[in-house]
């Protein structure tokens, strides 16, 4: 249920940002754990990751970019370090993006994964003086 709700809102936002022509502040949207009720039990990150993806089938909604940012965002509050990638590929003419999740010596995405896709290299702007 939870990862029903998070993907809700996580593309109503993302669409909501586009519209506005915007970005979503991804940052700050993933500092922002969902924590976990409870005792803290042993999880396995792909069963997130497959949860992510069986609900966003199921509701017909969700982008690779949207399903990454949800589980980013349960497996943190789950105390997972995790980062979400972005890349590209080429594909005939087109450029081709894809998002998924990696941990420190792992890549949890659906489908053939990053397979292929040029992670994008996003660099920190210096702190102000």
């Amino acid at each position: 249920m939870r990862a029903a709700g998070l993907l809700i809102e996580t593309e109503c936002r993302l669409r909501l940002e586009k519209l506005r022509r915007r970005g979503l502040d991804i940052r700050s949207f993933l500092k922002s754990t969902v924590p976990v009720a409870g005792r803290r039990r042993a999880f396995d990150p792909e069963q997130v990751i497959l949860a992510v993806n069986r609900v966003s089938r199921t509701l017909g909604i969700g982008t690779c970019l949207s399903r990454a940012l949800v589980s980013a965002k349960l497996l943190r509050g789950r105390g997972a370090r995790v980062v979400v990638r972005v890349g590209v590929r080429k594909d005939g003419d087109r450029l081709v993006a894809h998002a998924w999740v990696e941990g420190p010596s792992v890549v949890f995405s659906e489908g053939n994964g990053p397979r292929g896709h040029a992670p994008l290299v996003f660099a920190r702007p210096a702190p102000h003086p």
